[in-house]
Parts: C-alpha cells; structure tokens; sequence
C-alpha cells in the first residue's frame, strides 16, 4: 500500500497547523533568570532589586490585552501582599507576547509603608490588566526571600 504525494502534503499541513495553533495557546509563564541581591541576601531599606525575566503569553491573547510585571511583598497581614505602586501602569510594561525583560525595583515605598513581613518574600508577577482599576495575576516567578538586620 502506498501513500500519494498529496496525502503526505495534506498529512504535513495538518501536523504543522496543529503545531501552531498549539504553540500559540500556551500557559503564560514568567521565570527569573538572574536577580540580585541573591536570594538570602540581607536587604536595607536602600535596596534597589535588579532581576532578569523570561515570560511568555499566549500571541492570540497578547495581541488584545495589555500586561504588566509587578512585584508583590509579603505582608505582616498573611494573604495580603501588596506594593508601593499607586496603579497597574507604573509597573513594567509588556511589549511583546515573550521575551527576557531586565526590571529594577527598589524596595524602599513598601520599607516605609510599615506592613512588609520579614525575612522579605518578594514575588515578581505577570498582570493582566482586566478593565478599569482591575487585574489579575496569570503567572507568577518563584518567590526570593530575603533576610533584614534585627531592629
């Protein structure tokens, strides 16, 4: 038995379709690379984080909504986290559907807001911005822990 050209053609296109598409409808993810201070640092109000970024969103989802990286701290109110940002948009734009972003923060509005847990857990998070003062967090890096001098 044997298989014409334009099967095998047919077959060929079918395959690399599905593989788009698939490809196309990936989970988001958002990893760190590299991040300084090191995780387990001591950290001083003065602390400035400078962290490297891969994430990806899916294109088709890419194309409509618009996305941000923030980073989200630990507070001494459990299930609270929060930052020193006053809106979504002062976090760090989201330009294309995936690529490595390079991201300084410094940590010294959440030091001062008196609500930051310590040892300081600091998660970097992928925001999708629902709608009028909305967003929701759809990926999120491991969280870094740090360490502060005792007071």
């Amino acid at each position: 038995m044997s298989i014409s050209r334009g099967c095998v053609w047919l077959l060929f296109l079918m395959c690399m379709t599905w593989s788009v598409v698939n490809a196309a409808k990936t989970k988001p993810h958002l990893t760190i690379t590299s991040i300084t201070p090191s995780p387990g640092a001591t950290i001083t109000r003065s602390t400035v984080l400078k962290v490297t970024l891969d994430y990806s969103i899916d294109r088709t989802k890419w194309i409509r909504d618009t996305y941000y990286i923030l980073p989200l701290f630990d507070s001494t109110e459990s299930g609270h986290p929060f930052n020193a940002l006053d809106r979504l948009v002062d976090g760090f734009p989201i330009k294309e559907a995936s690529g490595v972003v390079e991201y300084e923060y410094g940590i010294k509005g959440e030091w001062d807001a008196g609500q930051l847990a310590k040892p300081v857990v600091v998660r970097f998070c992928l925001m999708k911005r629902e709608g009028r003062g909305a967003s929701r967090s759809i990926a999120q890096a491991e969280p870094v822990t740090y360490q502060t001098d005792p007071e």
